[in-house]
């Protein structure tokens, strides 16, 4: 730890003797909050706050809401990167004095370890109030999620670690002074990522206020990173020519002759048109995976598409929370640098490679900007098992270096080969190229994508949409395309989506679900060692009996129910599931089955809709949505009293 060898100074401490429950307050809009970049590695994507401090620097993101001398806020802090658990650490900073790096501050802090410490920073100097040591209520491990709360009154502050009184704290005598909040992390020479979630505060204010008569000013670092953290929230949907490349990279395979430069063989295209944008991926993100090579585990090829260059530079772009093509990174150790490479890219390409010691994988990823398009080549290598009183030197291989740099050649060479292409959306080629869907069930797919289920419907049966991902290459046995929603699983449960699989005709998709076939469909791919199967009676807007299976999965303590229905040539898939509660074979409760066939109507009612719909793609017209989209409103339900057979 960067400050764990400072002296302690006097001070007063009240040790903890009772627990306090945990607050319930509002969430705090994280995007109103003023980004601080000490060291950079500071990111937001809706209520997480990822703070990747640099090697020994720390970082804090200040909570503007949360401002003045009666304060009460919570959050759910987990360590994901601790290379050295003694030399990282995240909490908060309160009695702060302003917005600038050189302001001061207490802070409570924790570690992976399970160890925790009251500090303070004043004039540029650490300061020990509470020694590092061990917190009984304090979770230890990489990934544990623990809580923290803090409150304050006056000059009183109290601690509290999962809902325990951990210490109660007077401020000390002099220092600047202040009542300002920030969340923060630090890090000595080992990386270090932590993540704040279920940030809440009943004492938050409305309208962002100044900690303090003498806080420094907000500097034009701190405006560009807001404006920066606005443009990200709102990205615009893939104009005409835009899809025109997704649909080009997703319907013609990566050429043999591009990867053979990589000795490998092209496996799959996978296509989304709401990719993630914690690390702005774009409007559109198409994925090549290859046949990993022996001593390698992965090797893909990734094209995210942008509304324009401008847009598509700044995944590259050094002032935007250090690039956020290298944040977006694996985990552990990273590295990051500049290529001059030759011809045909004609400028210098960013790289990075890094090693995640404890999975004994080294890697490198390659970036390069064509236009509008960012090509990004990722490929790895496996290290050598560790070996007890043998000292292993991990080093990424020149041969997998080159390799990455190979791969995006091939993928720069696919972009160029399909810019003068056309595609057909009929069912005759163009080009040579083929397209897998008529140009009805093109338009009924592209509908599925760009407008999921309305976000009341999904909060009504206590869930919301988490991604939405589409492929005219899916999975064997899926048809010839598909689109997953990806739910938040509602309390207790697990695994929840909904899906939707497009064949070439009823005939096609009733074999999917044939209980002759079941070798080959939907059992198989549930990877479980028992399952069942039963019936339902209908309810709107279904008008026969609905089928389900119910099964738990192999070693875990979890339960699921599938509802599958075909509609013509499509099948609607919704999955459910829930927690076990004993060791007795699973039994679906009656939540779990009324949740799964909402969900399946849901499904209908989102596939009648794109059916129905007679408006242009979404890629033509982004922003019309028919009326009906997902918006009628949901059925009530199996009946309570209807038994599960």
């Amino acid at each position: 730890m960067i400050h764990r060898m400072f002296v302690s100074l006097a001070f007063l401490v009240l040790l903890a003797t009772s627990a306090f429950a945990a607050c319930d307050g509002p969430v705090v809009a994280l995007k109103k909050t003023t980004t601080q970049d000490h060291d950079s590695g500071i990111l937001v994507s809706g209520d997480t706050v990822i703070l990747r401090p640099k090697p020994d620097g720390w970082n804090a993101l200040l909570l503007r809401q949360v401002v003045g001398s009666e304060i009460d806020v919570c959050f759910t802090i987990a360590a994901r990167i601790d290379d050295d658990p003694r030399s990282s650490a995240g909490g908060i900073q309160f009695w702060r004095s302003g917005q600038s790096t050189s302001d001061d501050f207490y802070a409570l802090e924790v570690d992976s370890g399970g160890n925790a410490a009251v500090l303070r920073y004043e004039n540029e100097k650490w300061i020990s109030i509470v020694k590092w040591g061990r917190a009984k209520s304090l979770k230890k491990g990489l990934n544990e999620r623990n809580e923290l709360r803090l409150t304050t009154s006056g000059d009183t502050a109290k601690l509290y670690i999962n809902g325990k009184l951990y210490k109660t704290v007077e401020r000390l005598p002099g220092g600047k002074g202040g009542y300002a909040t920030a969340l923060m992390a630090e890090a000595n020479k080992a990386a270090a990522q932590f993540d704040f979630t279920n940030v809440r505060s009943p004492t938050q204010t409305d309208t962002p206020a100044t900690p303090s008569a003498d806080a420094s000013p907000v500097t034009p670092a701190d405006d560009a990173q807001k404006t920066a953290e606005a443009a990200k929230e709102v990205v615009p949907p893939l104009d005409v020519e835009g899809k025109r490349i997704y649909d080009l990279l997703m319907a013609v395979p990566l050429n043999p002759a591009y990867a053979a430069l990589v000795r490998s063989d092209f496996v799959a295209a996978t296509g989304n048109l709401a990719p993630s944008q914690r690390w702005q991926h774009g409007s559109a993100e198409v994925t090549y995976a290859l046949k990993p090579l022996a001593g390698s585990t992965a090797s893909r090829l990734s094209f995210l598409i942008y509304p324009d260059a401008t847009e598509a530079a700044k995944y590259l772009a050094e002032k935007i929370s250090g690039s956020n093509f290298f944040w977006d990174s694996p985990e552990g150790s990273v590295h990051h640098d500049t290529y001059d490479a030759d011809a045909p890219f004609g400028h210098p390409i960013d790289y990075a490679f890094g090693i995640q010691a404890l999975k004994r994988i080294g890697w490198t990823r390659w970036a390069y900007q064509d236009g509008r398009v960012v090509i990004i080549a990722f490929t790895d290598q496996t290290l050598e098992p560790l070996k007890e009183g043998v000292v292993t030197t991990d080093k990424v291989s020149d041969e997998t270096l080159e390799r990455g740099l190979n791969l995006l050649l091939a993928g720069k060479y696919q972009l160029d080969a399909i810019q003068d292409m056309k595609i057909s959306t009929g069912t005759g080629p163009a080009n040579g190229v083929t397209a897998s869907l008529n140009a009805e069930m093109q338009a009924v797919y592209d509908r599925l994508l760009a407008t999921p289920p309305d976000a009341n419907n999904l909060a009504k049966l206590d869930t919301a949409l988490i991604d939405v991902k589409g492929s005219l290459t899916p999975p064997t046995g899926h048809g010839t395309a598909e689109i997953v929603y990806a739910l938040k699983s509602p309390a207790d449960t697990v695994e929840t989506s909904l899906s939707f699989y497009f064949f070439p005709d009823a005939a096609a998709s009733g074999q999917y679900l044939s209980l002759e076939n079941f070798d080959n469909s939907i059992f198989t791919e549930l990877g479980t060692n028992k399952f069942g199967q039963g019936q339902i009676d209908p309810f709107p807007p279904f008008n026969e009996k609905l089928s389900y299976m119910v099964g738990e999965a192999e070693g875990e303590k979890r339960g699921w129910v599938r509802f599958p229905y075909q509609d013509d040539n499509v099948v609607i898939v919704a999955q459910t599931g829930e927690k076990k509660t004993s060791d007795a074979p699973y039994k679906v409760s009656a939540e779990a089955m009324r949740q799964g066939a909402l969900l399946l109507a849901l499904g209908k009612l989102q596939l009648d809709a794109a059916r129905a719909s007679k408006a242009a793609p979404a890629s033509e017209a982004p922003s019309a949505a028919p009326a009906a989209s997902g918006k009628a409103p949901l059925p009530s339900g199996p009946s309570s009293t209807q038994k599960v057979q």
